[in-house]
């Protein structure tokens, strides 16, 4: 069990020094997602709907565009910053349009769930 902590500590270690800032937001993205698929499920259940694989793959498809947008958010950021660097701007922010998105989106999930 402790090696099963350590492992899972590392990783979580290894993606918060990766993520920065990002961390907090993306986290709570990957929480709000499974408790959004999860109460969907049952959501779904209760109305007598037929859950299919299709619509499956469809809203798993729909959470990993959610991840894509907020990749998009840190080329932005990339993009800002080292246009910024050319010009002789620094900016305290690193992940500021990337963190905006991932906000939004966790906002949008608690909406929905």
């Amino acid at each position: 069990m402790d090696k099963a902590k350590a492992i899972i500590t590392a990783i979580l270690a290894a993606i918060s020094s990766f993520l920065g800032i990002l961390y907090v937001p993306v986290m709570l993205l990957v929480l709000f997602n499974v408790i959004d698929y999860i109460t969907g499920l049952c959501a779904a259940k209760n109305r007598g709907q037929r859950i299919s694989s299709y619509q499956g793959i469809h809203g798993i498809a729909k959470k990993v565009a959610m991840y894509l947008l907020i990749m998009v958010g840190w080329g932005i950021d990339m993009l800002l910053i080292s246009t910024g660097e050319m010009l002789g701007v620094t900016s305290p922010f690193k992940f500021a349009i990337a963190c905006l998105v991932a906000v939004w989106l966790v906002l949008n999930e608690a909406l929905s769930v």
